[in-house]
């Protein structure tokens, strides 16, 4: 069964478990719900119609082969009592204890919005069927404005049966929560939070954003590279303690806003743990003002 949905400049298809935003004739962003892999995501983060010879380019790489559970704009808590949720197909194949996240419920909206947006839900399980935390997702596409637009990503976190522990330190790094694999192009792209360029590879400085800006292949003229990039921002209603990043560009570039770094959360039933984060997707290399611009936008503080 398809399901479309028309909404000014943007609509949105509905089909097997696939919602796909579509900017007139050109694919914007792709979520798949319903999915053989360990956790829901995007596969397709697109330029629009604005940013002119490059729309259309997708700006996300699922499923590489040098970490198959890397899917483009993902949301994924990476230990949940101690349970390996991020890493799983990995673990799967290796046959240990890990989770993953079964579909339950899509909606796309059905009322006239110039956005467009759907909400999901999600059970992650463990390996060995023990039920662990309800994931509720809302997720609204706002209309570009030029070359850039916005994903708004509102999370929420419930425990199943009995209180829970979320965390994401082990031997491997503090990665965790909403992550973004780029294009291999973009290797040794640029990495800047609002009190400047951040050049190591792991934790990041705190920051309300993390903008990740690198170069695209197809440019015609040697030098001058094709660039754009994705920014992610947490909602002001936050605190400090929570802005977390960990992000690199080598081997390769990844970003992730991980409210659990260097901490345990514990979360009740009927008592869930909210996020909301905005992703910019856009076009060039913008300098802080302009992310900062794009921010208060994300805030409601701009139209």
């Amino acid at each position: 069964m398809e399901v479309r949905k028309t909404l000014s400049e943007l609509h949105a298809v509905h089909q097997d478990g696939i919602v796909s935003i579509y900017e007139g004739s050109t694919l914007l962003a792709r979520y798949h719900a319903r999915t053989p892999a360990s956790k829901p995501y995007f596969d397709v983060v697109a330029l629009p119609a604005g940013a002119g010879e490059i729309a259309g380019r997708n700006l996300a790489l699922a499923a590489p082969h040098d970490h198959v559970w890397h899917l483009g704009l993902f949301f994924c808590q990476k230990m949940i009592d101690g349970i390996n949720c991020w890493e799983s197909e990995i673990l799967a194949h290796r046959n240990r204890l890990h989770g993953r996240a079964e579909h339950v419920d899509l909606e796309v909206d059905s009322g006239a919005s110039p956005a467009v947006g759907f909400t999901h839900t999600a059970k992650w399980v463990s390996s060995e069927g023990e039920e662990l935390v309800l994931d509720r997702r809302r997720i609204t596409i706002r209309p570009p404005q030029g070359d850039s637009y916005f994903i708004v990503w509102e999370q929420a976190l419930e425990a199943l049966s009995h209180r829970r522990h979320l965390s994401s330190e082990t031997i491997h790094g503090h990665y965790s929560g909403l992550s973004y694999r780029a294009l291999r192009s973009m290797t040794g792209g640029r990495i800047l939070l609002r009190d400047g360029e951040y050049r190591g590879s792991g934790p990041a400085p705190r920051s309300p954003w993390c903008d990740l800006s690198g170069g695209l292949d197809g440019s015609p003229v040697f030098g001058r590279p094709y660039r754009a990039g994705i920014a992610m921002m947490y909602d002001p209603g936050h605190s400090e303690d929570e802005m977390a990043w960990f992000a690199m560009n080598q081997p390769f570039s990844f970003i992730s806003a991980n409210p659990t770094y260097e901490r345990v959360l514990s979360v009740d039933p009927a008592n869930p743990v909210t996020w909301r984060w905005g992703v910019w997707v856009h076009a060039g290399t913008p300098d802080a003002a302009q992310i900062e611009e794009a921010y208060k936008r994300f805030c409601g503080l701009l139209s």
